[in-house]
């Protein structure tokens, strides 16, 4: 496994790489500096109202900056390819390029994390090349980090350890176009809390983080605001997405909904609109979601509560 700093904070390229890409702009979307957020979690408030403020030109500067240094990450990648093929076991080679979490700039009015549950953060980029895999597969199915291990026992042909919750992603691969999968329904997301003692002690108090991050350096390490989030407590959550909606319950009691079909961008916080008999599907189904193990998660994942099929 190879892994890289890169596109971490300060998010410096190889001098290589300084001057190019300057015409690259962020990507924003209609959530870009959210100006109501009166239907948001007071925490996500007070995220927001406590964090960096950043307009156009600090969200293409970081995100040049961030693009400079994956061009180190993209000449890896070459001499890597280069070396199996002298090697002769390139096509004997699955190869996984992918990251651990998303990033946000900006959406919503926050400053630059990776720490909530909005689709910025919880979507991170996979790619798969190797044996059985055609060119050009696309996998729209609702896939996590969890189902690496399996994917990569079965590409090894060894079985898959019994306390493993995810499931392989090789029959997607390998699927008929034609027929619609047996595949999950719903993923469980979630951020827990940190304490500021030894892991193995749970009586730490909790307590933020206060730091002033530099401009253009909103991630040095990390966004002071992804520490201060779940060392505050409340803003800890477990939550569900499904490929029509996402749901979140914060450790503080607030709720999020959102319907994907008709508000992607996540604009509009439903929760408070919903029916009684809905929420206590959602809540009784994330509770469903977050205990359980190995095949249990799939029986959950797969069986949403009759309410909510199809919903909304």
């Amino acid at each position: 496994m190879i892994s890289v700093y890169a596109p971490h904070g300060p998010s410096t390229p190889a001098l290589r790489h300084a001057e190019m890409l300057a015409d690259q702009a962020y990507p924003q979307k209609p959530s870009f500096n959210e100006t109501d957020i009166s239907d948001k979690p007071g925490v996500i408030q007070d995220l927001i109202a406590n964090g960096d403020e950043i307009d156009t030109i600090d969200a293409d500067v970081l995100f040049q900056q961030r693009a400079k240094t994956l061009l180190a990450v993209d000449e890896l990648v070459v001499d890597v390819i280069a070396k199996l093929e002298q090697s002769g076991q390139l096509e004997n080679t699955y190869i996984f390029f992918m990251s651990d979490n998303g990033f946000h700039i900006g959406e919503h009015g926050l400053s630059p994390g990776k720490g909530l549950a909005y689709e910025e953060d919880i979507h991170v980029p996979l790619l798969i090349r190797g044996p059985g895999i055609a060119p050009n597969t696309i996998i729209t199915q609702l896939t996590a980090n969890i189902d690496l291990a399996p994917t990569i026992a079965d590409m090894t042909r060894i079985k898959t350890a019994g306390f493993i919750d995810g499931r392989s992603l090789m029959p997607l691969f390998q699927m008929d176009e034609s027929k619609t999968p047996d595949w999950r329904k719903a993923l469980l997301i979630e951020m827990g809390a940190m304490t500021n003692t030894s892991a193995s002690n749970f009586k730490g108090e909790l307590s933020p983080v206060d730091q002033t991050s530099l401009p253009f350096e909103f991630e040095f390490p990390d966004s002071p605001n992804d520490y201060y989030l779940i060392q505050v407590g409340d803003g800890t959550y477990r939550g569900i997405r499904t490929d029509r909606f996402m749901y979140v319950e914060y450790n503080n009691g607030e709720t999020e909904f959102y319907d994907l079909i008709a508000d992607p961008y996540q604009l509009e916080n439903l929760s408070t609109k919903l029916e009684p008999a809905i929420l206590t599907s959602l809540h009784t189904w994330l509770e469903q979601l977050q205990t359980c193990t190995a095949k249990d998660c799939k029986t959950f994942e797969d069986n949403p509560p009759v309410e909510l099929e199809n919903y909304p």
